[in-house]
């Protein structure tokens, strides 16, 4: 069992390491690093283990999916109008815990894994404690919109 400990510590860091956050984060930092930022209802939430060969299920690190209802898009491409969260479980792994029927403003960045050196999946978004994602508030949307709007590039339109 330590042997396996071991081997998780060495080879996905990643996973090992708790969350550090300094500071507050910058709007202008957030909205340049993420790739989507909208607003959405929560819908559902799903506990999952992300499966790592020779790693016994109970070791497994897992991740939260949530499903969010899209309410407006401020930056980036978005195909549905359902879209898929995932982030991590919370207790030092940065994962930010959403509440089912709350709306919030989620600022996103695109990953096809689920950790720095794991396989490769179906693209998802993920967002942590670290980004300024928070419950919906109406001064927040409003600096969004007034940023995009005097930085273009920033962003694509809003609609």
């Amino acid at each position: 069992m330590k042997k396996v400990l071991i081997i998780l510590l060495f080879c996905f860091p990643s996973i090992a390491l708790p969350c550090s956050c300094i500071g507050k984060s910058k709007l202008k930092i957030e909205i340049e690093k993420s790739n989507i930022i909208f607003s959405g209802k929560i819908l559902s939430k799903r506990i999952f283990s992300i499966k790592i060969e020779y790693v016994p299920e109970e070791f497994s690190p897992k991740k939260v999916e949530y499903t969010v209802l899209l309410t407006k898009k401020y930056k980036g491409k978005i195909l549905n109008d359902t879209l898929r969260i995932v982030t991590g479980i919370g207790n030092g792994d940065c994962g930010y815990n959403f509440l089912i029927d709350h709306t919030y403003i989620i600022y996103g960045v695109y990953s096809e894994k689920y950790f720095e050196g794991g396989e490769k999946v179906n693209q998802f978004i993920e967002t942590d404690i670290c980004s300024r994602t928070r419950l919906y508030e109406g001064l927040e949307e409003k600096k969004i919109i007034k940023y995009l709007k005097k930085h273009p590039s920033a962003g694509s339109s809003i609609r």
